[in-house]
């Protein structure tokens, strides 16, 4: 265990900006970091009054990018039609050593175990964070889009591939709530 050592790892999140958006020219794009905690804001509240263990949804959406403070933000071939860096199975074979490094300097399985459980799908709370998530990029794109802040159209992000990747039927309406506002 070194928590300093974790600590100033996790830090980097605030520096690793999200790929997506550099590759479409946003000035000044969210970090992974900033990306987080729009997630763990939006499982907040968006997670009350579901049969969901908040808590959990919670942990999930802090963790659920922390390997990217060391590996930064990969953009994968099955997420990305004009490329993306590398297949997925290749992401997480750099993703997972990551998240143990991590786990083990923070002295905490917890870590790990959120992490994988994230990745895996398995569990309610992971498919809810998962959604969220894809609604979290989804927002942001929105409001690059609003504030002209791009080079390259964004909305191939809340295109039908973007829209039906969010599964959960309350997030959708949600996200209908967005669109609304957007000229496209």
């Amino acid at each position: 265990m070194n928590l300093q050592e974790f600590f100033e790892i996790s830090l980097r999140l605030k520096e690793v900006e999200r790929t997506g958006w550099k590759e479409r020219g946003v000035r000044k794009p969210e970090t992974s970091a900033d990306h987080s905690y729009m997630v763990a804001l939006m499982v907040l509240v968006l997670g009350k009054k579901r049969k969901l263990d908040l808590e959990k949804a919670l942990k999930l959406a802090v963790v659920h990018d922390l390997p990217e403070a060391i590996v930064g933000d990969i953009i994968t071939k099955e997420n990305w039609e004009k490329g993306g860096n590398m297949w997925n199975s290749e992401k997480l074979s750099r993703e997972r050593p990551a998240a143990q490094k991590l786990a083990s300097l923070a002295g905490s399985r917890e870590i790990l175990e959120l992490w994988e459980e994230f990745k895996s799908q398995k569990t309610p709370e992971a498919r809810f964070v998962k959604d969220v998530d894809r609604l979290a990029t989804i927002v942001q794109a929105i409001e690059y889009h609003r504030k002209g802040n791009y080079k390259k159209p964004l909305p191939p992000f809340w295109d039908e591939k973007g829209i039906s990747s969010i599964k959960d039927a309350q997030l959708k309406n949600v996200l209908h709530s967005f669109l609304k506002t957007v000229n496209k």
